[in-house]
């Protein structure tokens, strides 16, 4: 395989990975994380909507109700920031604003929310190519980095979510891009320019400060010669980017029960060290292949292990033939960020090192270390190419296969638009529910608007003290002849409508959430 055919196999690489974040953006379900991103993006919390809904009676006003537009003139950039404080605290509040900003202009659609994150996603393309100069010095290098990071299934992913993972990529690569630009140049504005990412990560998202952690021991072992003179410049640009970020750290700080329910489900659990292991290395080969139906299986564990494999022999070859101030950044990067949690995981329990979308900085790590690897080879052996060629190939082909679905793995495989097609077929629906409302909301999109609807909702981050209405109540809300949907009910609510069909012949149906009843609807 000669240059030019390189060439133009990492140039349709590069269009396809453009391609693939910016098509079917509204295909995939609108799963429960992204109904949470809407609700602080315009202002309201999850108590808000858990009061407002025990009065709604169809889909079609609570939709009114949720849409940006009815309270966009009544809430200002404020209320977004209040209602991340107040119910998820532990996310920074800057992508939530920018995205306030973009609905604003660009209207509230699926599309329209999802399609600031693609194109963020886009414009984190060229700063990869800028790190990878950075690092390696090397335009083949740099240019093999962009077309994986371009058609990898996992970035792909989360250029597609309403949620803050694509703007946390592209930070965490200026981080580091302006980082080593910055000790290079040993320039007053180049670490002016630091420290201002330091802070724009930070507040994109709070563990960003594993990825300053590591870059500054990075300086200390790596580069303590070069900066003996100016000192001064990476403290004062560190300092002043960690000291930007102390207002939210307090927020943080004085949050941590609020954090603490929230990250329940992540921090709950000890698994055996092993199976901790074993998922956590389960999760590396979503950068470059995701074929979803496997993920987590035995099938999984045999991928990853290839997957491993060819890592290992990438960082052998990194380890060997780069400079040390270049392989020690990517360790130092993949030690302080995936270390920590994996760590927490295997002491305290829980699943922080199982959540792939908290390990951006060791996917980036992953795709830069296979780049190098990949271009060293080349340059030795042209047989390299194929193997260069065979990444791209099965990143295209998960991206292909993601593409079309309505769910992924990174939604929990989340069923809600085969769900309401179930709902919408029927003539009379009416859907009960006194389980958490962001089950209800990731539905409310695909329904017809004269959906009929009788809840009394828990909350799941908040903190409800108003009286919910009873399964008495909410089964009185049922005419004769409805299609009853019960949307992961409780036992006793279930036990109140079956005994309410004995007068009234209306046809019941279990939504199942999580195993709460045995049904052939399966929202997750």
């Amino acid at each position: 395989m000669n240059r030019n055919q390189l060439a133009a196999i990492v140039f349709f690489a590069i269009l396809a990975g453009v391609a693939f974040r910016l098509y079917h953006l509204d295909h995939k379900v609108v799963w429960s994380d992204e109904i949470f991103t809407r609700l602080h993006v315009v202002g309201l919390t999850e108590s808000d909507v858990v009061a407002k809904s025990r009065g709604v009676r169809d889909v079609g006003n609570l939709s009114v109700y949720l849409a940006s537009g009815d309270v966009g003139h009544e809430r200002g950039f404020d209320a977004t920031v209040r209602s991340i404080v107040a119910e998820d605290p532990h996310h920074a509040p800057l992508y939530y604003l920018v995205e306030r900003s973009w609905i604003k202009v660009f209207g509230d659609s699926i599309l329209t929310e999802r399609l600031l994150s693609a194109l963020i996603g886009i414009l984190a393309l060229p700063i990869a190519f800028w790190l990878a100069m950075e690092l390696f010095k090397s335009i083949r290098c740099a240019w093999f980095f962009v077309a994986l990071m371009a058609v990898s299934p996992f970035f792909v992913l989360y250029s597609q979510e309403n949620r803050e993972y694509a703007l946390w990529e592209l930070s965490v690569l200026l981080l580091l891009t302006l980082a080593l630009r910055a000790v290079r140049t040993m320039s007053r504005r180049d670490w002016a320019l630091y420290g201002a990412s330091i802070a724009f990560s930070l507040y994109t998202d709070p563990l960003s400060i594993a990825v300053v952690g590591g870059q500054t021991v990075y300086f200390i072992v790596m580069e303590r010669e070069r900066l003996a003179k100016f000192a001064i410049l990476p403290i004062l640009a560190t300092g002043a980017g960690v000291a930007a970020f102390v207002p939210w750290l307090l927020v943080i700080a004085r949050n941590r029960p609020q954090i603490d329910r929230g990250l329940a489900e992540t921090v709950s659990g000890k698994d055996p060290i092993l199976t901790t292991i074993r998922t956590f290395v389960s999760e590396w080969h979503l950068a470059t292949l995701d074929f979803n139906a496997v993920v987590r299986s035995s099938a999984s564990f045999a991928i990853s292990f290839i997957a491993l494999g060819i890592l290992l022999v990438a960082l052998i070859v990194l380890h060997r033939t780069a400079k040390p101030r270049s392989w020690a950044l990517v360790y130092c990067i993949v030690v302080f960020t995936a270390g920590p949690m994996l760590a927490m995981d295997i002491i305290f329990g829980g699943h922080r090192s199982a959540n792939s979308r908290y390990l951006v900085p060791l996917f980036i790590c992953i795709e830069l270390t296979l780049a190098y690897a990949l271009s060293r080879g080349v340059a030795r052996d042209p047989r390299w190419a194929f193997a260069f060629v065979t990444l791209l190939f099965g990143g295209v082909a998960s991206c292909a296969a993601s593409a079309e679905a309505s769910t992924w793995w990174s939604k929990y495989n989340e069923h809600s638009i085969s769900v309401a097609r179930a709902i919408n077929l029927s003539e009379r629906p009416i859907i009960v529910s006194d389980n958490y409302v962001h089950f209800l909301l990731s539905l409310a999109p695909y329904l017809k608007p004269g959906t009929r609807l009788a809840l009394s909702p828990r909350c799941f981050l908040c903190h409800d003290s108003a009286r919910s209405e009873g399964p008495e109540r909410l089964s009185a809300m049922i005419s004769p002849g409805d299609d009853v949907f019960l949307l992961g009910p409780s036992e006793q609510l279930q036990r109140s409508v079956r005994e309410r069909k004995t007068r009234f012949a209306s046809r019941i149906r279990c939504i199942d959430v999580y195993r709460n009843c045995a049904s052939a609807l399966k929202l997750f």
